[in-house]
């Protein structure tokens, strides 16, 4: 891969938001783990991992996906992914049914707003 990922944090409504941008794949998918170790460490509120500008990843990277949501779990945090419907990203996620196990939204301003919205 060519267009190694870059990976920037930010706050938003509460909700740390971790943008993911470039490929990741065996060689950075450590770098992946950190970043998104790193910014959970900013904030003990929800994560938002946004994904939407993530051109390739692989295998791997799904598996550190849901190791983290796990972890976000038992620490009773919330994670949303943010990918949108046409991207690579949304795709791999929608094959491999981690979207249905995750929730996964088009937007940033969706998640922030699914994570404010009290649930039923």
């Amino acid at each position: 891969m060519t267009d190694q990922a870059r990976f920037t944090s930010r706050t938003q409504a509460g909700a740390l938001i971790l943008d993911v941008v470039g490929e990741v794949d065996i060689l950075n998918a450590g770098d992946l783990r950190s970043a998104m170790s790193d910014a959970a460490s900013q904030n003990g509120g929800p994560f938002v991992l946004a994904l939407d500008k993530l051109a390739y990843f692989d295998s791997q990277t799904l598996e550190i996906l849901v190791e983290f949501w796990k972890r976000l779990n038992l620490a009773r945090r919330m994670m949303v992914i943010v990918a949108g419907r046409a991207t690579p990203a949304r795709r791999l996620l929608d094959v491999s049914a981690i979207s249905s196990v995750i929730t996964t939204l088009d937007t940033v301003d969706e998640a922030l707003a699914a994570l404010t919205t009290p649930s039923p």
